[in-house]
């Protein structure tokens, strides 16, 4: 196996994947609890979407969990934290719609528009290795 970047290169990417840690600590106001790929799989889905989604589908968002009812207790310590916001579905109210609260909205946007600016610094200092 030949190896395409430098070992300079790699560790570029190491320092910025910290950076990016730290942000997303300081999203939960450094709270850890909320640190963990589940969370992030969730929570980046859902700003990708950008509009409120049926809880089946924020459930799936959760890649590596399995159970729906283990997926159901991480999406619901988010609605107690306020977080992530449930309402009845207007269009069927046998279900039930989820979207990031307006707080978590903006901070997730800071979060993505810094650490955009990471990944800028990162492979321009990669390109110059």
């Amino acid at each position: 196996m030949t190896l395409k970047y430098t070992e300079s290169q790699r560790r570029e990417y190491i320092n910025m994947t910290r950076k990016l840690t730290a942000n997303w600590l300081s999203v939960f106001d450094g709270d850890t609890s909320y640190y963990s790929a589940d969370y992030w799989d969730l929570l980046t889905e859902m700003w990708y979407a950008g509009k409120p989604v049926m809880v089946s589908d924020a459930l799936k968002f959760m890649k590596s969990i399995k159970s729906p009812f283990t997926a159901r207790k991480y999406l619901q310590k988010l609605i107690d934290g306020k977080i992530i916001v449930e309402s009845k579905n207007p269009a069927d109210e046998r279900s039930m719609l989820v979207e990031l609260s307006l707080g978590m909205r903006k901070k997730l946007d800071q979060f993505f528009d810094d650490i955009t600016g990471e990944l800028i610094v990162t492979a321009k200092s990669i390109e110059g290795k």
